[in-house]
């Protein structure tokens, strides 16, 4: 039990137009437990924007499962494709969910087609690879799909890396 662990956020954000399908959310979930959810919306314009707000509103209905990153992308992955498939329109979000709990030293996360952080430890920088052969996919494509997580201890991270296609 480390007590001395904190979190700290940072974000370079400079999207190409103001109706950009880029976005992050930082969501408060306990007195030791925050996650943080990055997206990007296929396209860009209105209908990217529209999406990222539908996304938005997903999160916060799939509030209470913010805990366990498979199946909060579950549950948004859930409503996204149900609105889609209602709207006739093929859409999808890659995304990325990580949890952090500091009473448990634990980075918890699962990539919805994204790609996976890179962490930082003692200067040296890897990219995370999932234990599973087959990725998880987008968001909005399939319905049902499970989606898995991956889970790394804080002692192995002193940075975290997240960033979308843009970069």
């Amino acid at each position: 039990q480390n007590s001395t662990r904190e979190v700290s956020f940072g974000c370079r954000y400079a999207p190409a137009s103001e109706m950009a399908g880029d976005f992050y959310e930082v969501i408060p979930i306990s007195q030791h437990s925050i996650g943080f959810f990055i997206g990007d919306v296929m396209g860009h314009g209105v209908r990217a924007s529209l999406v990222v707000s539908m996304l938005r509103g997903l999160m916060e209905k799939e509030r209470e499962a913010a805990t366990d990153p498979e199946w909060f992308l579950y549950g948004i992955n859930e409503g996204l494709v149900s609105i889609l498939e209602r709207a006739g329109v093929t859409l999808f979000a890659t995304a990325l969910y990580c949890v952090v709990n500091l009473k448990e030293g634990t980075l918890r996360y699962s990539c919805a087609g994204h790609p996976a952080p890179i962490t930082v430890r003692l200067g040296k920088a890897k990219q995370l690879k999932p234990k599973t052969s087959t990725p998880n996919p987008a968001l909005g494509l399939i319905p049902g799909t499970p989606f898995h997580a991956e889970k790394v201890s804080l002692d192995d991270v002193d940075r975290l890396l997240v960033f979308t296609d843009g970069l």
